[in-house]
């Protein structure tokens, strides 16, 4: 099929001004830009007035750790906003690879009792994927919290050498069967006492192999300098490609945040260096983050204990008064039976219950066995503008396209409209370098071929703007959103990282 897009005025994903082009499409790839007024086609939409985009590519996504790439394979809260790639296995949590069929490291997110996991290697995973097809295209990272627990067989420990050793096969293994880099989440309970050698020795394999190393930093509060230190110094001795997730900064720690990026900024002019963020003023985090940090530590289990320790209560009670009500949301909780409670405020939460603000907290946490994530609205808007101006920065949902059982939030089906918005509005940059931010600069960081801009050879992922809004969304050739409607067609294509 010959698709002929008129008229648009084309932001080809490189930061330069947009240009007044035809784009023909043929089969699944971009054949000719120019002026087309005599071509035909199968196909002819007419862009007059409408802008003309790459599709986006969405590197922190995470319909992975919610299985919606299995519960809801067209991820149309994703594909309405115009992404047409995303990336998974952040955060130190990837679906593969695993050894005993189990996917209980992402019980606080998900029912892991919905699929039926037949796969073993990062390679079986993608394979699964491909053969199942999903609504745009997906790649993932390996996450080194899923290859320790392979090793360690769930238990907090140090590594030994020998174990390090296995851990570097494991992460080449996968690397030579499709992902697109490592990550870890170093502020989770699972790994915030990893020592830095052991994260070195990891990240170095990555390094040698070209691939992005992406880390959940251990503290973004108080410590946020030394968790920068740390990774800018992994940087120097591996020469990794960093990318530093949702660095979303916390009203608070304001100054330290504006401190950090010029450490940053001065850093990057060596090394290749990004962080990530989104365009909005709540942050999502694991319900069990409200817990005093001296009590995050140990599983999900372990954690959960501790909130129904009649000892523990008083001192739980005391310092859940330090939250202000107000800024919480319940976002996601695991248990079917609780799907009621999402979107609600832990205010209304409370009086539902007939308790006060802090014993509702406790009260959430036992009920929910800590399977359940909050939104906080604790973010600097005004910090959070001159962020998304770094040349080092690029847009990212940190959500999931969710199905419909699940409340929804503007984030998990508006992320890459809302930023755009917000470019138009604030005039933060240029529209072109916005574009280039969720198009080009994410394909060239995550080394994703043929993709992020508009070329002749390139595969038709294309987007058709009213403004911020998309139109019309194509994805290997094949129109899959227009007008608003969802064509629930599995056109996306399995991205596997070079060897």
């Amino acid at each position: 099929m010959t698709i002929l897009i008129k008229n648009g005025l084309i932001y080809s994903g490189i930061e330069e001004p947009p240009v007044k082009k035809d784009i023909l499409i043929q089969g699944k790839k971009i054949v000719y830009i120019g002026d087309f007024s005599k071509k035909k086609a199968d196909l002819i939409i007419d862009a007059t007035q409408k802008i003309v985009t790459p599709g986006f590519i969405d590197i922190n996504a995470n319909s992975d750790h919610f299985l919606s790439i299995f519960t809801e394979p067209y991820q149309e809260d994703f594909v309405k906003q115009g992404v047409t790639t995303i990336i998974g296995g952040n955060c130190g949590i990837s679906l593969a690879p695993i050894i005993r069929g189990s996917l209980y490291f992402i019980d606080k997110w998900a029912e892991t009792n919905v699929i039926n996991i037949n796969w073993r290697s990062l390679g079986e995973f993608l394979d699964l994927l491909e053969k199942q097809k999903l609504g745009l295209n997906f790649g993932t990272l390996v996450g080194h919290s899923t290859i320790r627990r392979i090793i360690t067989q769930g238990k907090f420990r140090d590594l030994t050498d020998k174990e390090i050793e296995s851990s570097k096969k494991i992460l080449e293994e996968s690397f030579n069967e499709g992902a697109l880099g490592l990550s870890s989440g170093l502020s989770f309970a699972h790994s915030k006492k990893v020592p830095t050698y052991e994260i070195n020795a990891i990240a170095e394999v990555a390094a040698l192999s070209g691939k992005v190393y992406a880390t959940h930093l251990r503290n973004y509060e108080n410590k946020l300098l030394e968790s920068i230190e740390e990774t800018l110094d992994l940087s120097k001795k591996t020469k990794a490609n960093i990318e530093i997730s949702h660095f979303q900064p916390v009203k608070i720690f304001s100054p330290i945040y504006k401190k950090a990026i010029e450490i940053i900024n001065k850093e990057s002019a060596n090394n290749y260096i990004n962080f990530d963020i989104h365009p909005f003023e709540n942050s999502s985090v694991d319900l069990y983050a409200l817990l005093p940090k001296w009590l995050q530590n140990g599983n999900l289990n372990e954690m959960e204990k501790n909130t129904m320790s009649p000892w523990l209560n008083n001192i739980l009670l005391d310092h859940f008064i330090e939250f202000n009500d107000k800024d919480i949301i319940i976002e996601n909780i695991v248990d079917p039976k609780f799907k009621f409670l999402e979107g609600k405020t832990i205010t209304e939460f409370a009086e539902n219950q007939g308790l006060k603000v802090n014993e509702s907290i406790l009260k959430l946490m036992q009920l929910t066995h800590l399977k359940a994530t909050i939104s906080l609205r604790d973010i600097d808007c005004s910090m959070l503008e001159k962020l998304i101006a770094e040349n080092s920065s690029i847009i990212a949902s940190s959500t999931a396209a969710l199905d419909p059982k699940h409340s929804k939030f503007k984030k998990n089906y508006w992320s890459f409209p809302t930023f755009l918005k917000l470019i138009v509005d604030k005039k933060i940059i240029s529209f072109e370098k916005a574009i280039s931010k969720i198009t080009s600069l994410p394909a060239k960081k995550y080394n994703i071929p043929k993709r992020g801009t508009i070329q002749e050879g390139y595969c038709a992922d294309i987007n058709i703007l009213n403004s911020e809004t998309p139109q019309t969304v194509i994805i290997n050739g094949q129109i899959v959103f227009d007008n608003n409607e969802l064509k629930k067609k599995l056109s996306g294509s399995i991205i596997r990282g070079k060897k």
